[in-house]
C-alpha cells in the first residue's frame, strides 16, 4: 500500500479518531490524504502535512439531488486521485464511498479498484428508533447491501451488537468483518491525578459528548437535582457543545439554563480534556444513543477515573460492574444518582475502582497497541 484517502463526513472526525493513525502510516512510506468537508480543524490537518480533499457534503442533509452530487463528486475524487486503498468513517462515507466504487469499476477504464475499509463507529441515527430513521431505512438497506457486500470491501465496528446487526441483515460478509478498537487512548497524556483521587468536598461529577438528548443529558441533570436536593455534597460538570446536524441536539438555551442551577456547570467545548479529567472524581454517561465505543469513558478510564453508565454493549467494553464501574438502566436518573451517591459516600470504593479503570485501558484501549491492530487488518485486506 503505498496510499491511503481517509473520508469522513467532517473533519472532526478525522481530527479526534484518525490523525495519529495517519502519522504512523506516513512515517512507514505511506502518503495520506483526507477527504472531508471544509471545517474548524482543516488549517491544523493541512499544517500538520497531510494533503486535504474537499468534500461537499453536508452531514444533516437529505436532499435527493444534493446527496447524488456529494456521491458523483467523490467518485470522481477516487478516479481522479487513485489511491491504493481508503479507508471511510461515519454512515454516509461508508455508503457513498462503496457506491462510487462500485460505480468506478462498474465503468471501467479508470484506476483498479482500491481496496476499502468501512469503519462503524457505532450505527449512530439511522439504526435508532426515530420514525425519520425507520423511513430511511427502508431505502438505504438495499444500497447497502448491494454496495458494502462487495469482495474489495471489508468493515470494522466498536462493538460486536453492531457488527452482528449488519451481518444478521445481510449488509456484510461475516468473514469480511472485524470489531477493532476505533476509540484508542494515548495513556501516556491521559493519566491519572498524582493524588489518586481527589478527597476535597465537593466530589466532581463529569459528563462529556456530543451534547444530544440521547446521550442522556437530561437524565445527568435530573440526577444532580436529586443528589443536592439531598444535601449531598457532589457537583455535576458537564463537558460539550450541542452538535446542531445531528436530530435532538440540546440547545445551547436549555444548557445555559442548567448552568445557573446550584450544582451543575456546562463547562462547554473543551480543547484540554487530559487536565480537565484530573480535575474531577467520577465519569458519567447514563447514554441511550447508538454508541460504537463511547470515546469520553476510555479517556476517562485512562485518567484512573471510576465510570458510571448505561447497560449498552458499547458501554459494557470500558466498564465492568463491580470491578471499574457501575451499570445502570437507561432513562433511569434516580439509578444513576443512585450509583453516583454509592461513590460518593465510599471513597475507597470510588479510588480503587480508578485504579482497576487505569490498567484496563493500559491493557485495551492502548494508543500503540491498537495502531499496530489496525496495521495488521490494512496488510490482511491488502
Amino acid at each position: 500500500m503505498s496510499s491511503i484517502l481517509f473520508v469522513s463526513n467532517w473533519d472532526w472526525v478525522f481530527y479526534n479518531f484518525r490523525r495519529s493513525l495517519a502519522h504512523s502510516l506516513r512515517r512507514r512510506g505511506v502518503e495520506v490524504g483526507v477527504v472531508c468537508p471544509r471545517g474548524e480543524h482543516v488549517e491544523t490537518i493541512q499544517r500538520e502535512g497531510f494533503v486535504w480533499v474537499e468534500w461537499d457534503l453536508r452531514r444533516k442533509s437529505l436532499n435527493p439531488l444534493r446527496e447524488l452530487r456529494s456521491l458523483v463528486q467523490l467518485a470522481g475524487i477516487y478516479d481522479r486521485l487513485a489511491p491504493d486503498f481508503v479507508h471511510h468513517d461515519t454512515i454516509k462515507p461508508n455508503l457513498y464511498g462503496t457506491v462510487a466504487l462500485r460505480l468506478n469499476r462498474l465503468r471501467g477504464g479508470g484506476p483498479p479498484t482500491p481496496h476499502a475499509v468501512n469503519s462503524f463507529m457505532g450505527v449512530g441515527f439511522l439504526f435508532s428508533d426515530h420514525w425519520k430513521a425507520r423511513v430511511l431505512r427502508a431505502g438505504v438497506l438495499p444500497v447497502m447491501r448491494w454496495a458494502m457486500y462487495g469482495p474489495h470491501v471489508y468493515t470494522t465496528f466498536s462493538n460486536w451488537d453492531d457488527r452482528d446487526t449488519f451481518v444478521d441483515l445481510g449488509i456484510v460478509q461475516p468473514d469480511r468483518t472485524q470489531v477493532i478498537v476505533s476509540e484508542f487512548v494515548d495513556t501516556d497524556t491521559f493519566v491519572a491525578s498524582a493524588e489518586d483521587g481527589r478527597s476535597s468536598d465537593p466530589v466532581r461529577v463529569l459528563m462529556a459528548a456530543r451534547l444530544l438528548w440521547d446521550k442522556g443529558v437530561e437524565e445527568f441533570v435530573d440526577a444532580a437535582r436529586q443528589l443536592r436536593a439531598e444535601g449531598s455534597p457532589v457537583e455535576f460538570w458537564i463537558a460539550g457543545e450541542p452538535d446542531t446536524e445531528t436530530p435532538g441536539y440540546v440547545p445551547e438555551k436549555q444548557l445555559r439554563a442548567w448552568d445557573q442551577e446550584e450544582g451543575i456547570r456546562w463547562l462547554g467545548y473543551c480543547s484540554n480534556m487530559p487536565s480537565l479529567l484530573r480535575r474531577v472524581d467520577i465519569a458519567a454517561l447514563p447514554t441511550r444513543y447508538n454508541e460504537g465505543l463511547p470515546r469520553f469513558l476510555v479517556e476517562a478510564a485512562s485518567a484512573g477515573l471510576p465510570l458510571v453508565t448505561t447497560d449498552l454493549a458499547a458501554c459494557r467494553r470500558v466498564a465492568e460492574p463491580g470491578e471499574n464501574g457501575v451499570l445502570i438502566p437507561t432513562e433511569r436518573p434516580d439509578c444513576l444518582a443512585d450509583a453516583i451517591r454509592q461513590l460518593v459516600e465510599n471513597d475507597q470504593e470510588r479510588r480503587a475502582m480508578g485504579r482497576r479503570s487505569r490498567e484496563k485501558a493500559v491493557q485495551k484501549f492502548e494508543a500503540k497497541r491498537a495502531i499496530q491492530d489496525w496495521m495488521d487488518l490494512y496488510r490482511h485486506v491488502v
